[in-house]
């Protein structure tokens, strides 16, 4: 049972998991610090979608709705709301001095001075803004543009010509429902 308000919520309480620890607070107070910066919360919604969305869609960029913040800002938000637990600051004293370093330096530790974390939140150094790349979806046979099935193999039809039926149109035979029947 998950319990806690659905716009704030992080995404291990929304599952209802039991091994909740401060990393969830954490991940509340990066909601809240979203809602600080943006004036709207990440996801809206009914509270059932919007623990939906906090489960398994990533945030929205800070940025789309206040283009003036700064990349470093903007990265802490996503540290604080990453998915995952171990993505996030392991304790509210890390947090406080990633916050420190962040106010002291105009950046965050680790982020932007060498290679990128292994796991958590990937920045791409040559682009101004993160980018959520979704896989496109499979649409075959959906009806769309360049999404039909191939043609079947054989001659193309004649113009003009009727088509030669190859018997009377039948049915899929259904299975008896009796144990050993046949066909």
């Amino acid at each position: 049972m998950a319990v806690g308000t659905p716009n704030y919520i992080s995404p291990e309480q929304a599952m209802g998991r039991q091994d909740i620890d401060t990393r969830s607070d954490i991940y509340s107070l990066g909601v809240t610090l979203f809602f600080c910066l943006t004036a709207r919360v990440p996801f809206e919604g009914p509270p059932e979608v919007v623990m939906y969305r906090h489960i398994h869609e990533p945030p929205p960029h800070p940025k789309n709705f206040r283009p003036d913040l700064q990349e470093s800002t903007t990265t802490l938000v996503y540290s604080m709301m990453a998915k995952r637990p171990e993505d996030r600051p392991a304790s509210a004293s890390q947090l406080v001095s990633d916050i420190e370093h962040l106010l002291r330096t105009g950046k965050l530790p680790g982020f932007f001075d060498g290679p990128a974390p292994a796991g958590g939140l990937k920045v791409k150094r040559d682009s101004q803004m993160l980018v959520n790349q979704k896989r496109a979806p499979r649409l075959k046979g959906y009806g769309l543009p360049g999404t039909q099935p191939p043609a079947p193999a054989g001659p193309p039809p004649q113009p003009g010509a009727q088509p030669q039926p190859d018997g009377p149109a039948r049915l899929p035979r259904k299975r008896k429902k009796r144990f050993g029947g046949s066909w």
